[in-house]
């Protein structure tokens, strides 16, 4: 109905010699799918690797602690391997 109305009110204007409402087109570019792969390009091949592969393990050292100096409510939750990489430049 708007419309309508808005046409009839253009028409008029233009029989005056004035100009219509003019038609304001969005300021959105177009979205033809945007999300779908190309398919000319080829797919890349990567994988994460582990920095212990890379570091070579040289000197191993078993640390012993005093169990004395824990509280007698100390529980042993398990060890975790640690790897340290240290750069000397001697």
């Amino acid at each position: 109905m708007f419309e309508d109305n808005q046409k009839l009110k253009d028409e008029l204007n233009r029989l005056k010699g004035e100009k219509g409402k003019p038609e304001i087109k969005p300021n959105v570019p177009t979205r033809e799918n945007t999300f779908a792969p190309d398919p000319t390009r080829e797919k890349k091949e990567w994988d994460k690797k582990s920095k212990k592969d890379i570091i070579k393990i040289d000197k191993v050292v078993v640390v012993s602690v005093d169990k004395n100096i824990f509280p007698p409510d100390a529980v042993f939750k398990g060890h975790d391997e640690v790897i340290k990489h240290y750069i000397y430049n001697g």
